[in-house]
């Protein structure tokens, strides 16, 4: 998960920050997360993360008028929440419809109850946070096809494109067996919806290519496939 704080106010900025790491030490769990002083250092940024924590009044463009543009582009594949002095605005936020409406000063346990019901959401369950040496890329799990093993690097094959990773396939492999990944091969994850057809060599996607299947993992395939 990664998290765009976005707040002119230091001092917000502050509490946000320090409870977003005591959520991270309490929850055992990886969450990346970055400081914006201006909607204008976070406009051409936001495909980069999935939860956006939003000051209202802010010096170029208001909460409201970033969380539309959110909205416009990228529909319901992000989620908000408001941490606002203006108590007035909360009927506005349901129009960009806002996770969660919190007063400052921000209070511990209403911020950690707002990142508990994000966890729960479709949203934050459908993406996953890959990595390589120059880019941090959320990507909808729904897009991809597979994940490959080529020598030392980890692809990642959408329909249009492949990405390079630096996580291994292991650890890919425990963060997405539950959200209905399967590792046909040592170097092949690949998603349970997008495969076409299967038999004891190979299973087909629904773009056409073909993927080994190794002989100990086919019986585990079935019973997966069954599942799903």
């Amino acid at each position: 998960m990664r998290i765009a704080i976005c707040d002119d106010e230091v001092a917000s900025q502050e509490r946000t920050v320090s409870y977003v790491e005591d959520y991270i030490s309490e929850k055992k769990i990886d969450i990346d997360y970055e400081v914006f002083n201006s909607y204008v250092e976070l406009e051409n940024r936001i495909d980069e993360f999935n939860l956006f924590v939003l000051d209202y009044m802010m010096p170029e463009i208001n909460g409201i008028s970033f969380a539309k543009k959110i909205r416009e582009k990228y529909n319901e594949s992000k989620a908000v929440i408001f941490v606002t002095s203006f108590p007035e605005i909360v009927y506005e936020s349901f129009e960009v419809r806002t996770l969660r409406f919190l007063l400052k000063p921000l209070d511990k346990a209403k911020f950690f109850e707002a990142i508990d019901a994000y966890m729960q959401t479709d949203i934050c369950n459908k993406h996953i946070v890959l990595k390589n040496e120059n880019e941090t890329n959320v990507i909808n799990t729904d897009d991809i096809l597979y994940f490959e093993v080529r020598g030392k690097e980890l692809y990642v094959c959408l329909e249009e494109e492949q990405i390079v990773c630096r996580q291994s396939i292991s650890s890919v492999e425990d963060e997405l067996t539950s959200k209905g990944f399967f590792r046909v091969h040592r170097s092949y994850l690949v998603n349970l919806d997008k495969i076409k057809r299967f038999d004891k060599k190979n299973v087909e996607l629904i773009n056409g290519e073909k993927i080994p299947v190794s002989s100990r993992q086919y019986s585990k395939l079935c019973r997966c496939w069954l599942k799903r």
